[in-house]
């Protein structure tokens, strides 16, 4: 019964809007709003809620977790609460790698640059680069 539906390449989206593809009614999605701490409509100038293509992919999940999983508004709590802590874990150790890799990088550098291996004019240095690059490009197509 798992429906997927596309959601249009907008910025935002009004609750009238987002309770057509959603298929939930109004009233609905803002009694979720005040269950569900995931879900923050920013509001517009004329106080009227504005979603997100993350809010609505948000309510597509709480859908799914009350409706074809039949759980209690509790239970989708819970659930989707682990599911965050889970990314949130994931998200930190992808960053601990990138810092690791960078602090990694920043000794190479560190190192080059004490032992005076870098270019003392790295654009013109650069420049001879794409000569020679430009150079075997045609060599290359004069070959073919």
């Amino acid at each position: 019964m798992t429906t997927s539906i596309e959601i249009p390449d907008k910025l935002f989206f009004k609750i009238g809007e987002v309770s057509r593809l959603t298929d939930v009614k109004a009233h609905v999605l803002r009694y979720w709003e005040s269950e569900f701490r995931q879900l923050k409509p920013q509001r517009a100038d004329s106080k009227q809620r504005t979603y997100q293509k993350k809010d609505l992919e948000t309510l597509l999940e709480i859908k799914r977790l009350l409706y074809e999983e039949k759980m209690t508004i509790e239970g989708a709590k819970r659930r989707l609460k682990q599911k965050s802590a889970a990314r949130t874990a994931t998200e930190t150790l992808s960053l601990q790698s990138i810092k690791t890799e960078l602090s990694e990088i920043m000794e190479m550098l560190e190192s080059l640059s004490r032992s005076d291996k870098l270019p003392q004019n790295p654009e013109e240095e650069l420049e001879e680069v794409e000569e020679e690059y430009e150079e075997s490009e045609e060599a290359d197509k004069e070959a073919e």
